[in-house]
């Protein structure tokens, strides 16, 4: 695991590295692991799964496999020969003719759910609305998706999901709250169901591939809460999932979210707030989290990729008349991007110093984000943007 994620991390050096990778790993006499790596920029998924293939085949072929030997290659001057004779011949206008009788009545117009009919001319006019949450508000929301094994921005994005799609449509839950007789203990059962987020229906047109088909994701939850007067807030949780919305990578690196099938998600967390002084706060949280497939499949037991084992945040605030200071800390680790957890993600240590100053209706604020330059590739590989430092000014409208 370690050398893949060095192969993974290692970046390329156009002017002079190789941009095609191989390195033979030996974990025992007869057991041995080839590690590929490419660049984009000389192999797509495609190309990919074209040289695994005939590898694959070379090496049954050199054991002795009884595989047929491969075919000889075109040359890539008959090739680009047979393209350029091919609209001349019977082949294309065989393919124009079924196209066109294909779209006779015109090509479909893709209309996406939305408030708005589309326009007959596009255009990019748009309005923007800024609106702030309550710092509470926030650590509450942060608190809710690490209970569900998600990030911030991936709860955020599942709830306007739902909205983008039409309207925010209701979820069917049920749930109890029973207070227990020792002091500051709570027992919570409840039901759920999750409807697919927008992501996970229609992709990126990247590499993540969309899957109009998904099921609601159903849940039963049950979590033991404390929180005292006194001391961090203590919660253990389960639930047991149907239809687990999950995921999933094929040998070409393509990823389309699809229903698991049964999964658990159990996990333990700490909170508190503390007022170290009359303009200073601290507020942090730690969870460890397991979430496994439960299925009857390959994968029965591994953890459900995309997940982090452990998550920790802080955030620090000081204000003082005009000003106020936040710096916060966000830390990931324990996640795979696959099902068969053989691609481990790297760990996430994010820092962010936020300066705001305000004055009646205006304010201006100064954000700079992940200060450390800490490259962490949440989702297929792909590295979040570096050091970035943001400046705005803001007026409220009465």
């Amino acid at each position: 695991r370690e050398r893949l994620r060095l192969a993974v991390d290692t970046p390329f050096a156009l002017e002079r590295d190789p941009l095609l990778r191989a390195e033979l790993v030996r974990l025992a006499e007869d057991d041995h692991r080839l590690i590929l790596t490419a660049h984009h920029i000389v192999c797509d998924g495609w190309s990919w799964w074209v040289l695994v293939r005939e590898l694959a085949a070379l090496y049954a072929q050199y054991c002795g496999a009884g595989v047929a030997a491969l075919p000889e290659a075109d040359s890539f001057a008959d090739y680009a020969l047979a393209e350029a004779r091919h609209p001349g011949g019977p082949g294309f206008a065989a393919d124009e003719a079924y196209w066109l009788d294909r779209f006779a009545a015109g090509a479909p117009v893709l209309d996406l759910p939305s408030d708005r009919p589309r326009p007959q001319r596009r255009s990019f006019a748009s309005r923007r609305e800024d609106y702030s949450l309550d710092a509470d508000l926030v650590a509450q929301l942060r608190g809710m998706g690490a209970r569900r094994g998600a990030s911030l921005g991936v709860l955020l994005w599942g709830e306007s999901g739902d909205a983008a799609r039409g309207g925010l449509r209701l979820a069917p839950a049920a749930g109890l709250t029973q207070a227990l007789p020792w002091g500051g203990w709570q027992a919570q059962a409840q039901y759920r169901e999750r409807l697919p987020t927008v992501f996970e229906r229609y992709g990126d047109r990247g590499l993540f591939r969309g899957n109009p088909g998904l099921d609601s994701e159903r849940a039963l939850s049950g979590a033991l809460n404390h929180a005292g007067a006194r001391g961090p807030q203590f919660s253990a949780y389960l639930r047991l999932l149907r239809d687990a919305i999950t995921p999933q990578y094929n040998a070409q690196g393509l990823g389309r979210a699809v229903n698991a099938g049964r999964a658990q998600v159990w996990g333990l967390s700490l909170a508190d707030r503390h007022a170290l002084g009359p303009a200073l706060s601290l507020r942090w949280r730690a969870d460890w989290l397991q979430a496994r497939d439960r299925g009857d499949g390959a994968h029965a037991g591994r953890r459900l990729p995309g997940r982090p084992q452990w998550q920790a945040h802080a955030q620090l605030d000081w204000q003082r008349g005009p000003w106020a200071l936040r710096y916060a800390f966000a830390f990931e680790s324990g996640a795979y991007y696959d099902s068969p957890n053989l691609l481990p993600a790297p760990v996430l240590r994010s820092h962010d110093l936020l300066l705001r100053w305000s004055a009646g209706r205006w304010a201006l604020r100064a954000e700079a984000r992940n200060l450390g330059d800490n490259r962490h590739a949440r989702f297929n590989g792909f590295a979040e943007p570096g050091r970035q430092v943001w400046f705005g000014l803001s007026y409220a409208h009465p």
